[in-house]
Formats: structure tokens, sequence, C-alpha cells
């Protein structure tokens, strides 16, 4: 019996790929993904003339793509994503590919060099139909558009930093009215948005991280996930937010210009799991019905002009994970209420007016903190014995307030944050989700994504304050 599938992925296979891989005419399915491949594709792989699915993700490949891969004609998926992939792919690589409905190629580190180019011609009719198209981390030539246009069954596009420099609205103009999923984030697509969408069945849509400006849309769509952080929009929150997008579970608008208050029909989206306003012009008090947000499970209003008192009724959601208000001018107590956030791995208090002493939830209800940020406040008091049952702690900051009395020598018990300590887990993120954190290390600021927050190392900080004493060996 002929060999119709082979599945070698995540089995810690090392070497090259064999040109007498092209003698495997029979095979179907080829998938040699997560292994510690070198060199290059060989051009045999156009023998395998049955092949319907290549898979040769996150596998160390690093050489040009052959043209020989063009003639797989019943090839309907193709993974060559997280690889080190250089040169150009031109309508060759693709000329015989009338069964391709899935094309993945990709490189997810965006700090590595770009080496490939994807260059087709404005008049190229494709073979092919695609329904997904991930591309990211090479650049695509500046008729690419066309080949967005032909097609017209597209339900996934993600075209992120493909260096892409053109209208938004005209771009927008030319994708398939079927597609679902649309992320063309981190290139640099310039202009307004259209004041409507002509994708009734969109439900994510990131352009993030490009240079679009105007008010934020209004749009009155089912979409449950909207990104647009990092760009130039102006203006406030439509204040019908909650009826436009009723559906919305997943919103980040942070590092624009946008001003204004927090609208109050926000807190009636009760699905909205990860809400993020983070470094904006934003004013006026916190909402006081954010309880309603049973689910919540990220939210960061730093670095805007926020004040007042933030609720108590604010620590209802147990499911909350990361809260950070830093950077505002919110005054009062540190919410006693916040004791029911069992769950929280982050929380940054700091750059406010908060006052009154280390609330004594902290190590008791709530233990799993492992970045905790509450410097310049007007916080005081004592460190109360309680605070060091905090075992997953590895970011401390209390610096910039009022604590008096001794250093405990009970800081020793977090265990994760005086020692390197295997057993200790960092937080894993909301996919999708690129928050960001300010740690102060030898008075510069230095910001870290969150994501590498959890692989950063351990940090405390007690300096300005009014402890005395001997400082503990650990």
């Amino acid at each position: 019996m002929a060999l119709e599938s082979l599945d070698f992925s995540d089995c810690g296979l090392e070497g090259q790929l064999p040109a007498s891989l092209g003698m495997l005419t029979s095979l179907q399915h080829l998938h040699l993904s997560s292994l510690l491949l070198w060199g290059s594709i060989p051009e045999s792989i156009g023998n395998l003339s049955s092949l319907k699915t290549l898979d040769l993700s996150s596998s160390n490949l690093n050489s040009s793509i052959p043209k020989s891969l063009g003639k797989l004609s019943q090839l309907v998926e193709l993974d060559l994503s997280n690889n080190s992939w250089e040169g150009i792919l031109t309508e060759a690589h693709f000329i015989n590919l009338t069964s391709l409905k899935d094309i993945s190629i990709l490189n997810s580190y965006r700090e590595m060099p770009v080496s490939l180019l994807l260059n087709v011609a404005y008049d190229w009719v494709p073979p092919f139909k695609l329904h997904i198209l991930h591309i990211g981390g090479c650049r695509v030539g500046h008729c690419f558009w066309a080949l967005i246009q032909s097609q017209t069954e597209l339900v996934y596009i993600s075209l992120y930093n493909t260096f892409i420099s053109d209208s938004i609205e005209e771009w927008l103009s030319k994708i398939s009215s079927q597609v679902k999923y649309l992320d063309l984030s981190y290139n640099n697509f310039s202009g307004r948005l259209p004041s409507q969408l002509k994708f009734p069945k969109l439900q994510s849509i990131n352009l993030g991280h490009n240079q679009l400006e105007g008010p934020l849309p209004l749009w009155p769509t089912n979409v449950i996930s909207l990104d647009l952080q990092s760009n130039l929009f102006s203006g406030p929150i439509p204040s019908n937010l909650d009826q436009l997008m009723p559906k919305l579970i997943y919103l980040d608008v942070s590092e624009n210009h946008l001003n204004g208050t927090i609208p109050l029909s926000i807190c009636n989206m009760k699905d909205m799991y990860v809400i993020s306003l983070r470094n904006n012009q934003l004013f006026g008090e916190f909402p006081q019905r954010w309880s309603l947000w049973s689910g919540i499970n990220i939210i960061d209003v730093s670095h805007n002009n926020l004040s007042g008192n933030i609720s108590s009724s604010m620590g209802m959601p147990s499911s909350l994970e990361i809260f950070k208000v830093n950077n505002n001018n919110f005054s009062g107590e540190i919410p006693f209420s916040l004791q029911n956030c069992t769950s929280l791995i982050i929380l940054n208090l700091g750059g406010n007016k908060f006052t009154g002493n280390l609330p004594l939830w902290i190590g008791s209800n709530v233990s799993t903190l492992e970045v905790l940020q509450l410097r310049s406040n007007l916080l005081s008091g004592h460190i109360p014995p309680h605070f060091c049952n905090l075992p997953h702690l590895h970011v401390l900051d209390l610096a910039h307030n009022n604590f008096s009395g001794t250093i405990s020598k009970c800081l020793k018990n977090m265990t994760c944050l005086v020692e390197v300590n295997d057993t200790c887990q960092r937080f894993t993120l909301y996919e999708g989700y690129d928050g960001k954190t300010t740690i102060t290390s030898k008075g510069k600021e230095l910001e870290y994504g969150d994501d590498k927050l959890a692989k950063w190392g351990n940090m405390i900080d007690l300096s300005s304050n009014n402890f005395e004493g001997e400082i503990p060996e650990q």
C-alpha cells in the first residue's frame, strides 16, 4: 500500500529535507512542523503530485522557496509560517496551485530582519480561490492589492507587518465582503476609516499600529473584537458604543489621541473580556458600574487624566486578572472590594494619589499576584506580615510613598521574588492582547510588553520611603 500520510511534527527530528522526499508520489498529507531542520525545501517537492496538505511551520528552514512548489495542483493547505525565508515569491510559485484554499507564510518574530518579498503583477489572475490568507513578516509588492481583489471567497485575511503603505479606505474597498477575520496591523496604512463597512459577517478586525486618523468609527456591526491601538485617532469614544457593537468582547484603542470621558454606556456591554484605553487623553471619573462585567479579564486605563475615587464595586468581577490604572489622578483609598478579584495577576496603581495603608487583602484573599506596582502614591503605614504571602510575585514596586517601620524579614517567603525558581510559572496572556508595563530600574523608566515582562526576571523597589532598621539578607 502506498504511503498517503506522513507526520513527524514536534518529534525532535533534525537535519535537511532529502531530495528523495519527492519519490513519495502518493503522499497526500505531509506534516513536518516544529522540527530542527535547516537548508531549503528540495526541488523534488514538485513531484508530490497527490499532495493536499503541506505543513512546514516552525521548522527552522532558512532559504528560498522553490518554484517547483507551484506544480502541486492538488494542494489545498500550505503552511510555511514561522521560518526564515528569503528571496522573492512570484507568480511562478503559484502557477498551478488550482486547488489551494489556505496559505500561511509568515515570520511571527517582528524584530527579525525581513528578507522575503512577495511580488506579483497587477494583471495576474491567480488560479486559486482562497478562503484563508495569512502573510506576515515579509514585504508585499505595490500591486498586491490586485491579488486581494481577485479573491472573492476570502473569509480570513491577515497581512500584518507586510510594509503596505496605502489608503485604508481604498484597501477595504477591495476586500471580499465575505471576510470574518481581518488583520492589517503593523503596516503604514493612512487616512480615515470609511463611515460604513461592507462586511456583514465580520467578527474580528485589527488595524493596530498604522497611521489612521479621524474619529473612531461609528459602525453598526456584530464584530466581537476591535483592535485600533497605536494610531492617530482623536475625539471621544462613541457614547452609544454598546448599541453599535453589542457583541463586542475585546476592545483595544490604546495609544491614540482620544479625549473626553469614558461613556457610561460601555458598562452595558456585559460580555466584555478585554478593554484597553491606555495612553490617551481621557478625563473624568471611573465609571461606577463596571461590576456588570462579570467575565472581564483585563482592564487597562493607564496613562490618561482620569480622576476621583475608584468605586468599591469595581472589585466585583472575580475573573479580573490584569488591572492597570497607573499614571492618572485617582485619589482615595485602594478599593477594598478588589479582594474579590481572587485571580489578579498584575495590579498597577502607581502614579496616582492613593492614600491609606496597604490593603489587608493583599496576601490573604488575593495571593496570585505576580506583578504589584504601587509606586508614586501617598500610601503610608507598615508592611504587614500577611503581605509576604505572595509566592508567585516577581515584580514588587512600592517606591516613592510614605511607608515606615522596618522591612519585614518575611519578604523571603516571596520565593519567586528573592530567588530564581523554575517552579515559578509566569502568567499566560490573553491571545492577541498587546499590553505594556513600565518598569523603573536604577532611575530609568523601561517599557516592556506584558508578554516580555513575564520573562523579564525579578525586581523589588522600596526606595524613597521612610523605612528604618536593617535590610534583610534576602
